[in-house]
């Protein structure tokens, strides 16, 4: 799923479960396969809605990554060639980098809102 980028273990994942559970994205169901008892979770309605806006984030940035790689595999073969004759990046391109910077900036306050929180909660 992750391709080898993200690796977790029991000590770091099943924290995580819990706070997602207590903030009611999650919900855990009890179940005894061979004899022992296994937790299965399960995204609640409201974690289902995050997520999908969680998503839909992910992909505005990413859709915004792709305008660009396709304007700069447009340009490639110009550059390539001659690369004094580079061409300044047309309002378009220089627009989408200030979305794209806009969007991220955003997306690092939340994380870093986040992040305050749980230590807050910690200490």
């Amino acid at each position: 799923m992750t391709k080898g980028l993200v690796k977790g273990s029991p000590g770091s994942i099943y924290p995580i479960l819990k706070e997602l559970k207590t903030e009611g994205l999650l919900e855990e169901d009890l179940v005894i396969e061979q004899g022992r008892a296994k937790k299965i979770y399960k995204l609640t309605s409201r974690g289902a809605k995050v997520l999908s806006e969680e998503l839909n984030r992910f992909y505005d940035i990413a859709k915004v990554f792709i305008e660009l790689a396709t304007e700069a595999r447009r340009k490639l073969p110009l550059i390539a060639r001659d690369p004094d004759k580079l061409p300044c990046p047309s309002q378009e391109v220089l627009n989408n980098l200030a979305r794209l910077k806009q969007m991220i900036e955003e997306y690092m306050d939340t994380i870093r809102e986040r992040i305050n929180e749980c230590i807050e909660k910690k200490d």
